[in-house]
């Protein structure tokens, strides 16, 4: 008579589980908002195991709204909202494990007395390549942070390529231009461009 053994084992196979690790979050929120101009702010993020993030905050100003699958704030504060907002929480979570940025205030400000000078080539051509010759206004439109461009205002003279933006409270702001013709085509924006107010 033949015997057939067999070995059995008392682990488990297989690979062990995975170790979540914390979402990353990053920025620096402007610490002023202007009357009658739109605050904005969008931390970075990223999860290092590709699980999605969402946003939270703490002591969120009246004036602003919050995005929970962006992380943005932002929000255009009027006369009643002069003040300061202290004591702001960003966090951003994948479900296990959060990072929050530091705790931060901002503060409504009536009037500020930084500006900043931009100037710009005009267009000659239309994208077909044609001569332009319809050109009505320009279109600037800038915010606090690079991408972000909320605040907009127009140059109605297509023969002026410049203008300044008063009224700025410090930090740093990213603007860019566009061109519109009489029938109020607009044409794409141009590259950014940056300054700071100190």
């Amino acid at each position: 008579m033949a015997l057939a053994l067999s070995a059995c084992s008392s682990g488990s196979s297989g690979d062990s589980p995975q170790i979540n690790q914390p979402p990353s979050l990053s920025g620096a929120p402007p610490s002023f908002a202007m009357l009658d101009l739109y605050y904005s702010f969008r931390p970075a993020s990223s999860d290092p195991d590709g699980d999605p993030v969402t946003f939270a905050i703490v002591n969120m100003p009246s004036w602003a709204t919050f995005d929970e699958t962006t992380g943005q704030l932002i929000g255009m504060p009027s006369t009643q909202h002069i003040g300061t907002y202290p004591d702001i929480s960003i966090s951003a979570s994948d479900g296990q494990a959060s990072a929050e940025l530091l705790i931060f205030d901002i503060e409504v400000v009536a009037t500020a007395a930084g500006s900043l000078s931009l100037a710009w080539t005009p267009p000659t051509q239309s994208a077909d390549g044609s001569s332009l010759s319809d050109l009505a206004s320009y279109r600037i439109r800038w915010g606090t942070q690079t991408g972000d461009h909320p605040n907009l205002q127009e140059v109605n003279n297509p023969g002026i390529a410049s203008t300044v933006i008063d009224g700025l409270a410090p930090g740093s702001y990213y603007f860019t231009v566009s061109a519109v013709d009489t029938s109020n085509n607009e044409s794409q924006a141009s590259n950014e461009a940056s300054g700071t107010v100190l």
